[in-house]
């Protein structure tokens, strides 16, 4: 019998469809429907593929975010308080892609922005509200599960304990000023690495030069924008990013 292909370490199929539906990826985060206006510039890619031999800024909060908000760890990470399981698929998946011919760089955020001061309170408020409902009854399974989802929270703490396993493992992380996204773009248009994994679309209209989104590490397949194809397009092609269009489908 043939061997099985290699999956991504942090997940299995029937947790990740289970709990986040046939699409897998993380919803994008950013500038408002930005996405649906640059459905030319975009080409599905195989990260396996597209990035071997290539190195990598990688989004590190998006990764702590979906591992910690997935069914395998969601319990013990917001109800026991037990970050251990998601460090472990963290630098799990990291060797993963490193053992793939990706060599990636991690990137954290640094300081809360003080010009987001309000956002970052709303969030918080959010999460403790969405803490303080599991207890509700009444609450279905999937209901139950997605209150944990909102109730996760990153912090120091938990940072700290990935760095020092991706220290030993031998990675590079860079910790940010403030939030990750504009040392992501800075590193990339430097020409410090090839690309960067994300799920915030703020690194395409940061100029960054190749950003892969809608990454679904099980599947290993991602939606790549480069600058190049964005720059291929008619003028004024994106004059209404931002702006709500109805006629046109997000990918």
């Amino acid at each position: 019998m043939g061997q099985s292909k290699a999956r991504a370490p942090g997940f299995t199929r029937v947790g990740y469809e289970r709990f986040f539906g046939a699409d897998t990826s993380l919803t994008p985060m950013g500038v408002p429907q930005l996405l649906q206006y640059t459905l030319a510039a975009q080409k599905r890619v195989r990260l396996g593929v597209s990035c071997r031999g290539k190195s990598v800024a990688v989004d590190s909060s998006c990764w702590l975010h979906e591992l910690a908000a997935s069914p395998e760890h969601v319990h013990q990470f917001v109800v026991q308080n037990d970050p251990s399981s998601v460090v472990k698929a963290f630098v799990d998946r990291a060797g993963y892609w490193r053992m793939k011919g990706v060599t990636l760089v991690f990137v954290f955020d640094g300081q809360d922005a003080p010009a987001k001061a309000a956002t970052n309170e709303a969030r918080r408020e959010q999460r403790i509200t969405a803490r303080g409902q599991l207890d509700s009854e009444g609450l279905s399974v999937k209901e139950w599960r997605r209150k944990m989802a909102s109730a996760v929270s990153i912090d120091w703490t938990v940072v700290s304990k990935v760095i020092d396993v991706l220290r030993e493992a031998g990675f590079v992380y860079v910790v940010a000023p403030f939030e990750a996204d504009g040392q992501l773009a800075y590193l990339c248009k430097e020409g410090f690495v090839d690309a960067v994994w994300t799920a915030d679309t703020d690194l395409i209209v940061l100029g960054c030069p190749q950003t892969y989104l809608h990454i679904n590490y099980y599947h290993g397949t991602a939606i790549l924008v480069t600058q190049e194809a964005l720059a291929a397009e008619p003028a004024g092609k994106w004059s209404g990013v931002g702006v709500g269009d109805a006629g046109r489908g997000v990918v």
